[in-house]
């Protein structure tokens, strides 16, 4: 299998949902935008302001739901722990494929927003793709280590939201500068994806999960 059939073959495996949740996320917040930008707005501040919190919010739980999914569509385990590639190898694919396109979406929006005097934020450039990414690097991260220990979407796509509640009613409260902000949340999901990949390395845990006492 050459490698542009590879990852054709794995965005397939990642799903509808996982792959249409970014472009949604993307759609709303340009027919937001263009709704807002159609009228006569005295404060285009909090116009602006309103944009990027929104942007702020819907991207990064968009991302991490979609990867919940896009890590959790292998059933038969114990199969894929027998193959020549290693089952953590194909999930960072899936999970690659969604980050991809979670920045894509995110560029396209902000900068929609900056040509249309929507964007109030002191990030400017590509910096400001970290209002958005940041916090959806956390929760992408959240969201494979909590499919890692847990193995189920519906719990993982909990876990999502309650690492995204956590995060702006209390991290952003106590952090609030937004660089040191957005730069930790990536750091954090780093840490996760870690973890989540570790424990995904571990055979035997996996196993014993599918059938407890196999792995002993």
């Amino acid at each position: 299998m050459t490698e542009r059939k590879l990852w054709m073959h794995e965005a397939r495996r990642c799903g509808l949902a996982a792959l249409a949740l970014p472009l949604a996320a993307a759609i709303g917040v340009l027919a937001v935008s263009v709704a807002v930008g159609g009228g006569d707005h005295a404060d285009a501040r909090s116009t602006g302001i309103g944009m990027v919190r929104l942007l702020a919010n819907v991207f990064p739980v968009a991302a991490g739901l979609a990867a919940a999914t896009a890590a959790a569509r292998d059933r038969l385990i114990e199969v894929l722990l027998t193959l020549p590639t290693q089952y953590p190898t194909v999930v960072r694919r899936r999970i690659t494929m969604v980050t991809a396109l979670v920045i894509a979406s995110a560029t396209v929006v902000v900068v929609r927003l900056a040509l249309a005097g929507q964007w109030a934020n002191p990030a400017w450039g590509p910096v400001a793709l970290l209002v958005p990414m940041g916090p959806a690097f956390f929760l992408i991260g959240a969201a494979l280590f909590a499919q890692a220990v847990l193995r189920s979407t519906s719990a993982a796509s909990t876990v999502v939201i309650a690492a995204w509640l956590f995060q702006v009613m209390l991290f952003d409260t106590y952090v609030t500068a937004w660089l040191a902000n957005k730069l930790l949340l990536t750091a954090l999901g780093a840490v996760l994806a870690y973890l989540g990949t570790r424990r995904l390395s571990d055979s035997e845990r996996q196993l014993a999960r599918i059938a407890p006492g196999a792995a002993q």
